[in-house]
């Protein structure tokens, strides 16, 4: 069988973290260490000055006064209340900001403004709505529903200043992601929905919850908003915040005991926001040098007995004669695909038609439209005018236009992107997750692939944890792992060594060729586009130049 050609799969113990570290404090000015030793105590000495002025044994006597726990019970109701709304409001906003346009740029004008206005101002904007005189307020009043003076007045002030700080941290955690997650996500079958929960919100989990901890650290000591919207009524409305404010003169041992409290809590907060989330690195990796990569020639084929027999089976790209095999349906006929449109934007009009079961390979030089056709196929991008076919069906037409996840088009790039919140075999069973099979099937497949492409000892890793060889195996594994009757390839071996350049080659055009599979392959190699294609396609300045067929494959 093909997966034996590999040889025996060698492993090597895990290695530490290789991205990049922030640069030693030797290659910073020695001026710059002084002026920020003296900012960092500008800060550190009046908190640590604090802990000198409490009354350490009366300490736990004054917490335990009903003022102080009462203070204590509202700001914790409330703040937690306050944070929930945060996350139920916040992540969608956030979403929205890290996308771009007109809108995008006002909306995250309006987000910021709470950060730079007094407390006060924030309480009086409240009043001015939810107030017994507001225009919201008032219609309330009548209904019996009374909002100033109440808890409801303290969670909405928090609400109120603690919000921008969360969808900061959050759109903040989107941006710094690698881009084209959810692109990936819905070319392998994913609806938005499922892609929103599945990749985008665990992609961001961390950045979730150092958001969450901000907002809750603001919701805490809020002080000026709540005063002037929801006033101070002990066991009602009134806050740590507040108590302190009423202690300060009054009852100073209280202040700086309840004052401490905060501190505390806004340490820890702080500690946990630093935390380093790191996945466990997993053992049993297959090595880039040491594996059976060198093993495989490009020219490697396959037994024909093995693939009638596959194709007979049904079960894509696993011989039938392996045991448990999951069932994928009939496969149908190979489709063609038919474009004739424009991307004004881009400069940009194509007229292709690939038959059925034809690899076409797309070449020319950087910034001709070879990546821009593979977009419009799978849908990620829309013509501007004109049509495209798929399958005899119209999918993208001015009056039509079918969403990616419903094109059934498997994508590989030269950047993978596995997602890497979830395992090597959970990233592989994505696609049949998506299409409705079930969980356990869907893993079974996965880890049949994995084994094909040589990789079953990466199940359980990480994708971070893997070579470039490795990640290209099993993103290729990843793609086929539905029986895609259209594969899009734009540029899978870049960026490889010669020795995984060949395998995937190989693979490639084992699956492609047995399979009859309708594939554009973008590429700048002649040799891969002799050796995968029929056709060659020359692109330059956004349009069809050139198309010729491949006599030698």
């Amino acid at each position: 069988m093909f997966r034996q050609s590999f040889g025996p799969a060698r492993t090597r113990r895990s290695s530490r973290d290789s991205r990049p570290r922030p640069a030693s404090l030797s290659y910073v000015p020695w001026w710059t260490l002084t002026v920020g030793f003296l900012a960092l105590l500008a800060i550190a000495v009046p908190l640590g000055a604090m802990f000198t002025t409490v009354a350490w044994p009366q300490f736990l006597e004054i917490l335990s006064r009903p003022s102080s726990v009462d203070a204590i019970v509202v700001s914790v109701k409330t703040a937690v209340a306050a944070v929930a709304i945060d996350l139920v409001l916040g992540i969608p906003l956030a979403i929205v900001l890290s996308k771009h346009g007109r809108f995008v740029r006002v909306a995250r004008i309006i987000v910021a403004l709470p950060l730079a206005l007094p407390p006060v101002v924030a309480g009086l904007a409240l009043v001015n709505v939810f107030g017994r005189r507001g225009f919201l307020g008032a219609p309330l009043e009548h209904l019996g529903i009374h909002i100033a003076f109440t808890s409801v007045a303290v969670v909405l002030a928090q609400v109120f200043v603690s919000l921008p700080f969360f969808v900061i941290a959050v759109e903040s955690a989107l941006r710094s992601r690698p881009a084209g997650l959810e692109e990936t996500a819905a070319t392998l079958g994913a609806s938005p929905t499922r892609t929103l929960l599945t990749v985008s919100l665990p992609s961001i989990r961390f950045g979730i919850a150092r958001g969450t901890l901000l907002a809750l650290a603001r919701c805490l000591g809020e002080f000026g908003a709540t005063l002037t919207f929801a006033g101070s009524f002990q066991g009602t409305t009134r806050t740590l915040s507040l108590q302190i404010y009423l202690s300060r003169e009054s009852d100073p041992d209280e202040a700086i005991a309840l004052g401490v409290c905060l501190i505390l809590v806004a340490a820890l907060i702080a500690v946990l926001t630093e935390l380093k989330f790191r996945s466990p690195r997993n053992r049993g990796m297959v090595s880039p040098a040491g594996s059976a990569l060198a093993d495989v020639s490009p020219t490697d084929t396959f037994d024909a007995e093995e693939t009638d027999s596959e194709s007979e089976a049904g079960h894509g790209f696993l011989p039938a004669s392996r045991g448990h095999s999951v069932a994928l349906g009939t496969r149908t006929k190979c489709p063609s695909i038919t474009i004739n449109g424009s991307v004004v934007g881009r400069s940009w009009h194509v007229h292709l038609q690939v038959q059925s079961g034809e690899t076409v390979a797309l070449m020319g030089p950087n910034g001709s439209g070879k990546s821009t056709l593979c977009q419009v196929i799978c849908g990620v991008l829309s013509l501007d005018s004109g049509e495209l076919t798929l399958r005899g069906e119209d999918v993208d037409t001015p009056r039509r236009f079918v969403p990616p996840h419903m094109r059934k088009i498997a994508v590989m790039a030269q950047k993978p992107l596995l997602f890497s919140h979830i395992s090597v075999l959970d990233n592989v069973a994505f696609p049949l997750i998506a299409a409705g099979y079930r969980r356990k099937d869907a893993r079974l497949r996965a880890g049949q692939l994995l084994e094909e492409v040589n990789c079953s000892a990466l199940a359980s890793s990480r994708p971070y944890a893997l070579s470039g060889g490795e990640t290209a195996r099993v993103a290729f594994a990843r793609t086929i792992a539905a029986s895609p009757d259209i594969i899009v390839l734009d540029e899978p071996t870049a960026h490889l060594d010669t020795a995984s350049r060949a395998l995937l080659r190989t693979l490639l055009n084992r699956y492609v060729r047995d399979r009859e599979v309708t594939t554009i392959l973008v590429t700048h190699s002649a040799q891969e586009a002799e050796q995968l294609a029929h056709r060659v396609v020359t692109m330059t300045q956004g349009t069809i130049v050139a198309s010729s067929d491949v006599t030698h494959r």
